[in-house]
C-alpha cells in the first residue's frame, strides 16, 4: 500500500481551522410571548373540550345533576312519598333543570311540574294523569339511555 505523494500547498492543514463564529442571535421576546399565549390557548381549549364531551364519571368531569336525580329515583324508597313541599319541588326541579342531557332536562322538569300542579289541586288530579304518565315514560327512557332503570310506579 503506497501513500499518495505529498504536494506542498495542496494538503489540508491539520487540524482544520475553526469555523467562523457569528454572534448568537437572541430570540425576540414577542416570539416567546406568542408561543406562551398559543400554548395556553390550546391547553385551555383541550381542557374545556374534555369537560364538555367526556362521558360523566371520567376524572375531572363533574357529575350531571339530572343523572344524579335519576339515580336517586332508582335508589329511593318506592311507593307513596310524603307530600311534595315547595322547597322539595324547587330543589328537585333544579336538579332536572341543571342536567346536560336535554331529554332528562325536559322530561324531568315536566314531570316535577305536573306533580306539583296535581298536588296543589287534588280535585283535578285525575286530569293530570295523562301528561304525568307521558312525562314519567319520557324520563324513564332518558334515564335508561344512561343505564339507569327506574321502577314502574
Amino acid at each position: 500500500m503506497t501513500q499518495p505523494p505529498i504536494i506542498p500547498g495542496r494538503q489540508p492543514a491539520w487540524p482544520p481551522p475553526p469555523a467562523p463564529t457569528t454572534p448568537r442571535q437572541r430570540t425576540h421576546p414577542l416570539a416567546w410571548a406568542a408561543a406562551i399565549i398559543i400554548g395556553g390557548s390550546v391547553g385551555a381549549a383541550g381542557f374545556f373540550a374534555y369537560r364538555a364531551f367526556a362521558p360523566a364519571g371520567f376524572p375531572g368531569k363533574p357529575a350531571d345533576s339530572g343523572i344524579e336525580a335519576c339515580e336517586a329515583m332508582r335508589d329511593g324508597p318506592i311507593g307513596n312519598q310524603t307530600p311534595l313541599t315547595e322547597d322539595r319541588y324547587r330543589k328537585t326541579r333544579a336538579l332536572f333543570a341543571g342536567s346536560r342531557d336535554p331529554d332528562i332536562r325536559e322530561n324531568g322538569t315536566k314531570l316535577i311540574d305536573i306533580a306539583w300542579q296535581a298536588g296543589q289541586d287534588e280535585s283535578k288530579a285525575l286530569a293530570y294523569m295523562g301528561p304525568l304518565m307521558d312525562a314519567a315514560s319520557g324520563l324513564q327512557t332518558a334515564c335508561a339511555d344512561h343505564g339507569i332503570i327506574l321502577p314502574n310506579n
